[in-house]
């Protein structure tokens, strides 16, 4: 049997850990989609907490309930890629008539679009008409459209029309739900974003960590689905190594299974390996790349942090820096923005597991 943890990059795990209460709010949202608000949602969070994998949860989801699922991510022409795949997925579901009305309409855009006689009256019809055809055609089936944009970019143009056309969509009663994943510099700006106030309504999913008790969990059950068990200390061990960490716990459940090879019992030599090799891949897959992206005052600031044991004030990190509040303040959301640090009750802590331990090691050598 192969390794039953999944650490590349948006594969769903064999065990979620966590994210049941947002599941079971995408279910009841596809099962009862009138006025449901949970149609409209954004999964916020920095690199590894599992944003993608909800994306691709709740498509199984919606499919699940008869739904069509078109999935992308903000690049230009990725509007007239979802029109497309919506378009392939609806001639397997509608009627023959309908089906040759739409095929119809598809030939006759594309002779007008490329047709040199054409007057301007006679352009093809935008992308909202074309796609309220097409819902309107879904919704009489009673089939839906579930859109979903992995890794928004605000200063897509494509990103922006998206938004505002759907909208309008949904104002139209068409039966369609749009969820996006992002980093929090990226959705902040798409949320400030005045052309589409309209999306502050929408449920913001602040994704993160997870208790080391669903950690554990979720590393036991996975564990013991590839045939082996961890249990008692060792899966403490391995639960804490994680740090709550989504991708981590999937990381140190891989290396601890891949160091057992056919054991069947996982030992203490087993897990010390695995953290320590899962470690490793962690510092030169994430933390080595996020910190080079650090502006030397971000750096600054991180460095400032790491006199604090138990989390940071502001106006601490301001007099260490011999900086005003505000200064520090731009470098807070900064650092915020990149998923580097989190804020609660006024006190900041490290969002990236190990990256306090990393900080230091790297001011040692500046």
């Amino acid at each position: 049997m192969g390794n039953p943890f999944t650490p590349a990059f948006g594969t769903i795990p064999n065990c979620i850990a966590g994210r049941q209460n947002i599941l079971n709010d995408m279910k009841n949202a596809f099962a009862n989609p009138e006025n449901n608000p949970d149609l409209t949602g954004i999964f916020v969070g920095p690199g590894g907490t599992g944003k993608t994998v909800l994306l691709s949860l709740a498509g199984e989801i919606a499919r699940n309930e008869g739904w069509i699922v078109v999935d992308v991510s903000a690049y230009d022409g990725m509007l007239e890629d979802i029109y497309m795949k919506t378009l392939d997925q609806a001639e397997e579901i509608l009627p023959d008539q309908k089906k040759t009305i739409l095929k119809e309409i598809k030939i006759k855009d594309i002779g007008l679009a490329f047709g040199q006689e054409d007057s301007l009256e006679r352009k093809p019809p935008s992308w909202r008409v074309r796609m309220e055809r097409l819902t309107d055609e879904l919704r009489a089936e009673n089939v839906g459209v579930l859109i979903t944009v992995d890794e928004v970019i605000p200063s897509v143009p494509d990103m922006i029309e998206l938004v505002s056309e759907y909208q309008i969509l949904q104002r139209r009663g068409a039966k369609v739900s749009l969820l996006m994943a992002g980093l929090p510099k990226y959705t902040d700006e798409l949320f400030n974003d005045k052309s589409v106030s309209f999306l502050r309504r929408a449920r913001k999913h602040m994704i993160g960590r997870v208790s080391e008790e669903e950690a554990s969990m979720a590393i036991a059950n996975t564990m013991k689905s590839g045939g082996k068990t961890i249990e008692g200390q060792q899966l403490q061990k391995a639960a804490a190594a994680s740090n709550g960490f989504p991708y981590m716990i999937q990381l140190v459940g891989y290396y601890i299974y891949q160091e057992a090879g056919n054991r069947k019992k996982i030992t203490e030599e087993i897990t010390e390996k695995g953290i320590e090799d899962s470690s490793a891949d962690f510092t030169d897959g994430v933390l080595y790349s996020t910190f080079s992206e650090l502006s030397e005052m971000d750096r600054a600031f991180v460095y400032a942090m790491l006199e604090d044991k138990n989390g940071s004030r502001l106006k601490d990190i301001a007099r260490r820096l011999n900086k005003s509040n505000g200064y520090a303040f731009t470098y807070k959301t900064r650092l915020q923005r990149a998923g580097v640090i989190d804020e609660k009750n006024k006190i900041l802590n490290f969002a990236l597991p190990f990256f306090r331990e990393y900080a230091a090691q790297m001011k040692e050598y500046e």
